[in-house]
């Protein structure tokens, strides 16, 4: 298609009145065809490549200094979940999905209004517990298989449930003044 259009154009040049300068127009109209062609290809290439580049790197996910990242689906050695800590992974649609889970330290008020003693003595508690995900892959691991896609006040109750339960059985086990020490 392009070809007969360039074949056509002249270029404001006059048709070469001898067969020496009608050769070395053909020659240069031929060198210029070619020229173009391989730069309109050398460019699609470069375009190619540059959006490939793009789209790897869209790909590429890269976990903050308090998160972890945690990659599920398509499985590798074995492996269930993949844990990235501290560095980046690959992210294939399709093929894998990712969460993020923090590893912030959190605080939560407990407080109770009717714990029983050791001696059947109803008592009131209040305290403040900080908790966090340990940094090890296991913890990670078992955190991300319990909270992954849990909103975080959703987690913070439920820490907070466990917490008041241990908290009762402990008073429970106490007599009134082993708790005012």
């Amino acid at each position: 298609w392009a070809v007969p259009a360039i074949a056509e154009m002249r270029l404001n040049f006059p048709e070469p009145a001898a067969g020496v300068a009608q050769e070395i127009y053909n020659i240069h109209m031929l060198t210029t065809t070619i020229a173009t062609v391989l730069l309109v290809i050398i460019f699609g290439f470069v375009i190619i490549a540059v959006l490939f580049v793009a789209y790897l790197g869209s790909r590429y996910k890269v976990a903050g200094a308090n998160e972890a990242l945690i990659r599920s689906g398509r499985r590798q050695k074995d492996e269930e979940l993949k844990v990235v800590r501290g560095g980046g992974i690959m992210v294939w649609p399709l093929f894998h999905t990712l969460g993020r889970l923090k590893l912030t330290a959190r605080q939560i008020n407990v407080a109770l209004s009717d714990a029983v003693t050791s001696q059947g003595i109803k008592v009131a508690l209040e305290g403040v517990a900080t908790f966090k995900v340990g940094a090890d892959e296991t913890s990670i691991r078992n955190a991300a298989e319990r909270f992954l896609q849990t909103d975080i006040r959703e987690v913070d109750d439920i820490v907070k449930n466990v917490l008041e339960g241990s908290l009762r059985s402990i008073v429970g086990t106490l007599t009134v003044e082993e708790l005012n020490l």
